[in-house]
């Protein structure tokens, strides 16, 4: 690299292509080695032969006075050019582009070697921070961000959603992650029943008023269907009373001229539930003095010493490359420490969930037959109460998998995973494909476990709502921070703003 972002201005639009396993400057040209020529450039009045002196045209002086009227008119032609040139690479900002260009990758987590590295030898999840980097980049008039925050760790997220409170032009967002629409978003575009409903203010301010809303809405309708029906009895009681049919036809006009009221229309509820795991002698995962590292001689972290109990709730934090899944796979015994120990009580239950969760599953096969599958003896009527208790029920949970949503696959995992009834939940970026509903319902059942839990992950609002402590990594060790999250977050910001990572 460094990455290269092509610049497009004709017509006033932009575009960026990463230049994949190419060393390429950031800067597409600079004012003072980059000059557009079309082949018209100065030439010299009089060209020397090959070994000999430089002769004038024929012609004599009326011709060499012709001759310099034409160089005075290509000067004059040369210099407009390159004014307009100079003038369209300050439209672009080209002076200050690779400053730019390196602020935004260091945001975003790229160091500075990563920076000058190919992005041939980036793994898809970068990429895919490098194409956010180039939307940023260029500043286009409308930016459309898809899920921006699947690829981030929490830092990186931190810094975009700072970057993008001050994005100067329209922003439209897709996003999960509910803390990152409360900073980001002004208003919220709410797509319900095929209809698109306009709120002002953040996501909160969202399901506040959608809420009060909704249960005016709810008011209206069941005071509406009061009077309808005493109406309706009144003239079912007197339909038939000639003294009253006078009464009788006016309510029915006027029963006829009243305006429906539409019901609240409901979402879907989701609900997740994590049984009970049962009781076990404490400490149930003790890490001492452990040392860690793929290369002997440059340890991700050492000495490292901490305890999992049933009532912990602890969120590990750090950025990319820090250690935070090495820290997991320790404790689920997928890798062994270059010195310390990892103790485990023997009766010990640990379920483990990532965002490839459901790729475990055969998408032929439905909900049902894969939990048998996995579970073997278990009768169908047994499993399929048991994935109802997940929203996986009737001809849902006899479809395949692969006509399941990303949600819906998720929840099947969530079921596979409660089915052990564990002691610890060990979950590494569980919020990845799920959606709003499918993450609140997953904050309510983690809430309510009575086990441990362990996340990695970069949503604010998760981390919050589930973790009461923090494990930091990076810098070559593993500490609990001494804050709530909300400090860690500002001291995040404090640290890019210092560093210039910020614009």
């Amino acid at each position: 690299m460094s990455i290269g972002f092509a610049l497009d201005h004709t017509g006033g639009g932009a575009s960026v292509t990463p230049f994949h396993g190419e060393t390429f400057c950031p800067l597409y040209c600079n004012t003072s080695t980059c000059v557009v020529h079309d082949g018209s450039g100065l030439k010299p009045q009089a060209e020397e032969e090959e070994g000999g002196e430089a002769t004038p045209s024929d012609g004599g002086g009326a011709a060499a006075a012709e001759d310099d009227g034409d160089d005075a008119a290509g000067v004059a032609a040369d210099e407009a050019k390159l004014s307009e040139i100079y003038g369209r690479l300050g439209q672009i900002g080209a002076a200050s582009a690779e400053a730019r260009a390196a602020t935004i990758l260091s945001g975003l987590g790229f160091s500075t070697e990563v920076q000058n590295g190919p992005t041939s030898a980036l793994s898809g999840g970068w990429r895919m921070r490098v194409s956010i980097a180039g939307a940023l980049f260029i500043e286009p008039d409308v930016l459309m961000l898809d899920e921006p925050t699947n690829h981030l760790d929490l830092e990186a997220v931190i810094w975009l959603q700072e970057y993008l409170k001050t994005y100067p032009k329209t922003l439209l967002l897709v996003s999960h992650d509910r803390q990152f629409l409360n900073e980001v978003s002004t208003d919220i575009i709410h797509f319900l029943s095929k209809k698109l409903h306009y709120y002002k203010g953040d996501y909160d301010t969202f399901v506040n008023v959608r809420t009060e809303l909704a249960k005016n809405q709810r008011r209206a309708y069941e005071a509406s269907a009061a009077k309808k029906a005493h109406m309706q009895e009144f003239i079912d009681k007197f339909r038939s009373n000639a003294k009253r049919a006078s009464l009788v036809q006016s309510r029915i006009k006027a029963l006829e001229k009243m305006e429906d009221v539409e019901d609240v229309e409901d979402e879907a509820k989701v609900t997740i539930h994590l049984p009970e795991p049962g009781p076990i002698g404490r400490p149930i995962v003790q890490i001492e003095g452990v040392t860690f590292g793929y290369d002997a001689r440059n340890p991700l972290f050492s000495n490292v010493h901490f305890g999992v109990d049933l009532d912990s709730r602890v969120g590990i934090v750090g950025p990319n490359g820090a250690g935070k899944s090495t820290l997991l796979n320790l404790i689920l015994d997928k890798l062994r420490p270059l010195s310390g120990e990892v103790r485990r009580n023997p009766n010990l239950r640990i379920a483990h969930f990532t965002q490839h969760a459901a790729e475990q599953f055969d998408y032929r096969l439905n909900s049902v037959d894969n939990m048998i599958k996995l579970f073997p003896g278990v009768q169908e009527q047994e499993m399929r109460k048991f994935l109802g208790r997940f929203d996986i029920s009737g001809p849902l949970a006899l479809r395949p998998l692969k006509f399941l949503s990303g949600g819906q696959k998720s929840r099947v995992a969530f079921a596979k995973l409660a089915w052990s009834k564990p002691h610890v939940v060990i979950m590494d970026e569980p919020t990845n494909h799920l959606d709003l509903e499918t993450i609140e319902a997953l904050i309510l059942a983690l809430q309510a476990f009575k086990g441990g839990v362990m996340i990695v992950s970069h949503d604010q609002h998760f981390i919050n709502k589930v973790c009461s402590e923090l494990w930091v990594v990076g810098s070559g060790e593993v500490v609990k921070y001494p804050g709530e999250f909300d400090d860690y977050k500002n001291e995040q910001i404090a640290k890019r703003k210092a560093a210039g990572a910020s614009l």
